[in-house]
């Protein structure tokens, strides 16, 4: 465990760092899609569900987005 706990911690801390630097003012350009582009898209599913979050329409994005600390909440996510 502690071989592939090393080989993953790495990956961890960087996907923690990248999601630290997403700026709010792109979060919001983001919400104020009409629709997102697909690959945006394809993340924020993936991100809803392994968040738990069934509703995967964009109004239900929109609102995830939109939450206080929400970039906390995804970094701090524990599987």
């Amino acid at each position: 465990i502690d071989e592939e706990l090393a080989e993953i911690e790495p990956l961890i801390q960087e996907a923690s760092a990248a999601v630290g630097n997403i700026k709010s003012e792109s979060l919001s350009e983001i919400r104020s899609m009409r629709a997102p582009p697909d690959i945006i898209r394809d993340i924020l599913e993936g991100v809803l569900s392994l968040m738990g979050i069934l509703d995967t329409s964009w109004n239900s994005m929109k609102t995830f987005l939109a939450k206080r600390g929400v970039k906390e909440e995804i970094r701090y996510f524990v599987i």
